[in-house]
Parts: structure tokens; sequence; C-alpha cells
């Protein structure tokens, strides 16, 4: 299949296309029958699905293969590979120029905006199929290389150069780390760019009464009932527990560090630190534009991210966070079956990331050792190995003592956490006032605009949850999750839970998997009846 370039398309329906009509144990499901398209059809037909059919009159379902056809919204997004044209870098030194009214971060954001617009414009004329330019350059050096032409070595050379672009552009659509220098992976990252629009694209969904449709209208409605249900429905909390101390409280100089000013080698810091081949938030600015064109946008950016800090203010167009659906399971078609990850703005990011630099210095003090996710000098594999062992141990022990394992799932309560619990929390910990501000400037009141097939649905004010693509959500969520493992502590200690004797091994465990993060805890204990 990956040397004819085909690909499996998927499909929705029944999971199997064959049976072998036998009864009982002996019956046997598979899918053994598929279409397989070549990445030309895919790219030029991007609603293809295939669909298995009722099984009738055969014991192989029937194929049928369709297309829905939603055309893309494109929006204006920064494109890696115009870094390479020294025209691109001269459009954004004269757009920037320009003076714009407002303050620093208005400034910014109009500056961004006419930015992009303009390379965009100019890329459409200038740069082209990459890929087509390719080819006819190609072919010219071969007529040329029979003729042994003086102008042979400059069409090499600009052939040469026009591939690393094509491959950078693949690359960055792909987003896969695989690229090795000296090797032409242009039409490996091309397949494989398909293949993830291919994977997640919506055929079909099921709504909440158990109904499947494929109705672009409809799939719209479940998806947008769905979040909006998650993340619209404003949490408040009324029985924090007060009582409950802190394993550790932030110390008066750490207070002191985390809230004094942010500098312009801080904002600089957190630039460079944002990755490159990264999809961009609604504005379309990526970190690849910020640093690579640094000297030219710096002041603004730098002015527009302390004004933010100092006034506590932050625009809503930089909260408004587009949300790309990424299945947790093959063919998902329940909406609770996809991952929502946030695609920030980049200065939000920056922000974000200032916070998240100070916030890592102090952290270690203050989590349990259990938590081992984003922790500096801990590492969550060694939690999943500890997990894997003790539940063998539990199957193969020969011991008389009694041992109790206790699981809780916690899907989606990285989504449905209350911004006034999370405000409680830090508070819990000593967080000074001013750092509190800071940290809800970033998280409350976002808007979400989910991605569907190319297209983005209308706004979703959001009330509660963190963002999945935030730098800093991941670090306010252990701090949340805290509280929970200070409480398992607590009442481990009490050596008493419902008439059994209580010896803590592992107090409280948090797992995850390759996919999920700090999803799962166990609570491991020896237990003597009474």
């Amino acid at each position: 299949m990956h040397d004819s370039d085909l690909q499996d398309a998927g499909f929705i329906g029944p999971a199997f296309t064959w049976c072998n009509n036998q009864a009982g144990g002996r019956r046997i499901w598979e899918r053994l029958d598929r279409v397989l398209f070549n990445s030309t059809a895919l790219v030029q037909i991007p609603g293809l699905q295939v669909a298995h059919l009722a099984r009738i009159g055969s014991d192989h379902c029937p194929l049928l293969s369709g297309s829905d056809i939603f055309k893309s919204q494109g929006g204006i997004k920064f494109e890696d590979v115009w870094l390479s044209y020294e025209e691109a870098a001269e459009i954004v030194q004269t757009m920037w120029r320009y003076p714009v009214r407002g303050n620093p971060p208005s400034v910014l954001s109009k500056k961004s905006a006419r930015t992009l617009k303009a390379l965009k414009k100019w890329s459409k004329k200038e740069v082209g199929d990459l890929l087509a330019k390719t080819k006819d350059l190609d072919q010219t050096i071969l007529s040329l290389q029979s003729k042994e032409a003086a102008s042979l070595l400059q069409l090499v050379a600009n052939y040469n150069t026009t591939m690393a672009r094509a491959e950078t552009w693949w690359w960055q659509r792909a987003k896969t780390q695989w690229l090795t220098k000296g090797d032409r992976n242009t039409s490996f990252f091309h397949r494989v760019a398909i293949g993830k629009k291919r994977q997640n694209w919506i055929h079909a969904i099921v709504d909440a009464s158990g109904h499947r449709t494929t109705k672009e209208i409809d799939i719209f409605g479940t998806m947008m009932e769905f979040f909006t249900s998650k993340w619209g429905i404003e949490d408040t909390i009324n029985d924090f527990p007060s009582d409950l101390q802190p394993r550790a409280t932030l110390s008066p100089l750490a207070s002191a560090q985390l809230i004094r000013e942010v500098t312009r080698e801080e904002i600089r810091a957190a630039v460079f630190s944002l990755a490159n081949n990264k999809a961009p938030g609604v504005d379309g600015v990526t970190g690849s534009f910020l640093k690579g064109y640094w000297a030219i946008v710096e002041r603004e950016v730098v002015d527009a991210v302390l004004h933010t800090f100092s006034t506590g203010f932050m625009p809503q167009t930089w909260k408004d966070t587009l949300v790309a659906l990424v299945p947790k399971t093959s063919n998902a078609e329940q909406p609770k079956q996809f991952r929502p990850i946030s695609l920030c703005t980049t200065v939000y990011k920056v922000i974000a990331k200032v916070l998240v630099h100070r916030l890592k210095e102090h952290i270690l003090s203050l989590v349990s050792l259990e938590q081992g996710a984003f922790v500096p000098g801990r590492f969550i594999a060694d939690n999943c190995i500890l997990a894997q062992e003790i539940m063998h141990r539990l199957m193969t022990t020969k011991s008389r003592d009694g041992y109790m394992i206790v699981k809780v799932d916690l899907e989606q309560a990285y989504d449905r956490i209350s911004w006034d619990y999370l405000d409680a929390v830090l508070n819990w910990f000593g967080f000074p006032n001013q750092w509190r501000r800071w940290v809800n400037m970033c998280i409350r009141g976002p808007r979400y605009a989910l991605l569907i097939n190319g297209k983005k649905s209308p706004w979703i004010r959001a009330s509660r949850g963190l963002r999945q693509g935030c730098p800093l959500s991941p670090y306010l969520f252990i701090l949340s999750s805290e509280l929970l493992s200070t409480m398992v502590h607590r009442e481990m200690h009490k050596g008493m839970l419902s008439g059994i004797k209580i010896t803590p091994l592992f107090p409280l465990l948090f797992a995850t998997s390759s996919r999920r993060m700090l999803v799962d805890f166990y609570i491991i204990c020896n237990i003597d009846l009474v």
C-alpha cells in the first residue's frame, strides 16, 4: 500500500464486513473488505468516505464509496516556508513600519493581521505550487544536461531550493519530526498530511438520543450541543474544605519572585521557547513568525505583553480559541470520543509561558511525590511502570493479607474544572493576589470555535474548564489535583474507613497512558478486616 501510494479511507457503519455465519463460539467476524485511494484522490476529493452497508445477500457487506463536499474555510496563517524568501522579510518590514493607533495590544493585533494579509497575497502570486515548480525545474535540468548548458548549475541550485521549500511546506502540515537532513521526504510528508486530515474527518455522529446522522448540519448541531453543555455550565463551590491544611505553602520569598515585574528578557525567552511546527490560533500568527522576524516585531510584542501584565486585562481576541477535535479511537462517532485540542493564539501562549517559567521554579515544593507529570526532576512514566508492577503483584501474590486497589477515572475533569475552585486552590497554597489575578486573566472567559471538517462553528462562551493546548493549564491542573491527594492522605492516616483498618502502601499514585494526561489515579493499600 505504501509503495503504491494507497491509503485506507476508513469507514462508517458496522466494524466488520464478513462473517462465516457459524453459530455460537465458532462465529468469526472480520474486516476483510476495504476501499483504498491514492493521495491525489484524497487531495482533490477531501470528503471521500466509505460506508459499510447491511449484509443481506452475501456473507460480505457491500461497500459504498461517496463524498461529502465540505468547503474548507481557509483562514490566513503564517507558513514556515515564507521565512526562506527575502521578499517576505521586506513585506513584513514594510507593513510593520506603517503607524497604527490604539493601545499596545491593539497595535500588535492590527499590525499582525495586516502583515499576514499582505504575505498571503504575495504568496499566492509569487510562491504558487511548489511541487509543480520542482517538476518543471526537473524537466528543464534533464533537457539541459544533454546540452551541457552554462546555466545548468544555477538551475540545479534553484531546484534544490524549491525542493527544500516544498519539503518545509508539507512538513508543517504533516506534524511529524522525522525530517532528516539530506533526505527528500516531500512525498512521505505529503502522505502523512493527507492521512492526518483523513483521520480527523468526521463523516457521521451519534447524538444524545442514539440517532446516527451523516448530515453536515446535524454533525455541527450535535457537537455544538455536547461541548456547550461541557463548557457552558458555570460551576460554583460551596464546600471547599477550609479545615484541610496543604502539605506545603509558598514562602514569602517565592511569592515575591512570582509577582516581580516582568522583564523584556523573560518575554524574549518565552517567545523563543515556542515550537515552530504548531497549528496557529484564530489570528494565524505562529511562533515561527515571531522568532523569524523578531528584530522587526520585538518592540510591539514586548510592549503588548508588558501592557497586559501591568493592567491585568487581556483582549478577548487573544483568548478566542479554535478547537481541533482529535478522535480518541478509530471510527469515533460519539462526541465524547473526540479530544478537544485548543489552538490558542500565539501572543496568549507567550503570556502563559512567562507564568509557566516562573511557576516551574516553585511547583516541586508544592505537589506530592505521586504527581510526576510536568514537575522538574520527575517522570510520569515511572508511575505507569509502578502501577503495572503493582497490578501484577496483586494478581500473583499468595500473601494472606488483604490488598485493595481503587481506580478512579477522571475523564473530562480537565474540561470541567471550576474556575472558582481553581482560584480557591491557589489561595489555599498561598499564592499572592497579583498572581491569582494574572492566572484568572488567562483562564476566565475564553470563547471556543470548533473546527469540523475544515469549517468553523459559531463561538461557544465557556464558563469553566482548562484548555488542552494552553501551556499553563497542565500546571494548574496538577495543583488542583493536589487537594484531592491531600484529602486521600488525610483519610488514610485516620486508619479507619468503613470498618476496615487501612495501612497505606502507596496512598495515591497518578498514572497516565500515552494519549491521556493525568486522567487516572490509584489508591493502593494493605487492609485488615476488623
